[in-house]
């Protein structure tokens, strides 16, 4: 009954659910983000099984690495380390706002301190308590 869990899932609790999952997920050895979705949408795929979950989702101009139940996006970033790569992801999550989603940010690997923070700090701005969250996932085997 795939419109039944649909529901059941927006009805209940969207973020806790999938960003629960996320934190139990194990990366693969890794290369690219690419590769970190492509695992991770198998691994929520298997776990939430009557859902719908799609890989690149556009909307105004820019793509979420997941979306799922057209509720909640998952952007994923592989070793934030970079100012460059940090205000590419700003810019990705001020469009992200206009969307109306729960917003999961899921970092995996290296993370320069000070971004983790600031990243943090926006989706503070953008998103209550209820419909944004940072996970990093720190694991010595990502490169």
């Amino acid at each position: 009954m795939p419109g039944l869990d649909g529901l059941i899932f927006k009805l209940w609790d969207p973020l806790s659910s999938v960003s629960k999952k996320i934190e139990q997920w194990t990366p693969p050895t890794v290369n690219s983000e690419k590769e970190i979705e492509e695992s991770l949408y198998n691994y929520l795929s298997t776990k939430f099984p009557n859902l719908s979950i799609r890989k690149q989702f556009s909307y105004d101009r820019i793509r979420a690495d997941l979306l799922i139940e057209n509720t909640v996006a998952v952007e994923i970033k592989l070793n934030l380390i970079s100012t460059v790569e940090f205000q590419r992801l700003i810019g990705q999550l001020e469009g992200y706002a206009r969307w109306g989603k729960i917003m999961i940010v899921l970092i995996v690997g290296k993370v320069e301190p000070d971004l983790i923070y600031r990243v943090q700090e926006r989706l503070n701005k953008d998103w209550d308590f209820d419909s944004g969250k940072l996970i990093h996932i720190r694991s010595k085997e990502v490169t």
